[in-house]
């Protein structure tokens, strides 16, 4: 795969957040009764994308990918806890890179993780200006190009 077409890929599901951020500033009514559905649609694209992973043969992916939900599910609704999923979506986004159609879903459940996540973080610093919320949510889940751009530099090869 071109780099530009996987960077191009990793912007596009990165953007998510500026969709649930937009999500939460139309519709700031719905937030409340929301909340539960959004935290349920992220915890679900997150164990989907690791599920995703375990189509592999590979064991150890496998073991690391059950480890990542299990730390997610633990730490739960953490903020560490999001920007670590960033971290690790960032890596099963390079991962997933080699299989071009598991490529396309896994850039697209992570788009949908990252709507339910700019959705959750404006509830959470609502008390905020909305300039500060829209840099913050940007920065702090800045993980996912952290590790996602280097990664697709070690071609990483793990179908088995």
């Amino acid at each position: 795969m071109e780099f530009l077409s996987y960077l191009l890929t990793a912007v596009i599901a990165y953007l998510g957040v500026m969709g649930g951020y937009a999500l939460a500033l139309i519709s700031p009514e719905e937030l409340k009764p929301g909340k539960k559905y959004f935290e349920a649609l992220h915890m679900i694209c997150f164990i989907l994308v690791m599920l995703l992973l375990m189509y592999f043969r590979s064991p150890t992916w496998g073991a690391i990918s059950l480890m990542a939900v299990g730390v997610f599910i633990k730490v739960g609704r953490g903020r560490a806890a999001q920007k670590i999923a960033y971290g690790i979506l960032g890596a099963m986004f390079a991962v997933m890179a080699q299989v071009p159609i598991l490529f396309k879903i896994t850039a697209s459940l992570i788009f949908i993780f990252s709507l339910a996540s700019g959705t959750l973080c404006v509830m959470r610093h609502k008390e905020k200006s909305r300039v500060w919320q829209l840099f913050y949510i940007l920065g702090s889940n800045a993980l996912f190009f952290l590790t996602a751009l280097p990664l697709y530099f070690l071609d990483l090869k793990i179908v088995g």
